[in-house]
């Protein structure tokens, strides 16, 4: 259902970060962390994506990639919090 919102829908940042998470529990990681690279090159500070994206890098072993973006979600929750 999220693919095919997603494909009708190619601006929305909300949808691709939500397929990068139903792709990433269905065991797909690689598909999911380009659907969260996609959400955030649509809106740079989507949190649901930095966080997804920075939890792949994180165990991936990127650890300089994963840290700029666990910092950019922190950024985010301060400013709205």
């Amino acid at each position: 259902m999220v693919i095919t919102a997603s494909a009708r829908n190619p601006g929305d940042a909300d949808l691709w970060a939500a397929m990068g998470d139903l792709t990433v529990h269905a065991g797909d990681v690689e598909k999911g962390a380009n659907a969260f690279k996609q959400a955030l090159g649509l809106a740079p500070n989507n949190i649901r994506a930095a966080l997804g994206l920075a939890t792949f890098y994180a165990m991936g072993g990127h650890h300089d990639e994963a840290r700029a973006l666990f910092q950019q979600v922190l950024a985010g929750v301060d400013a709205a919090g």
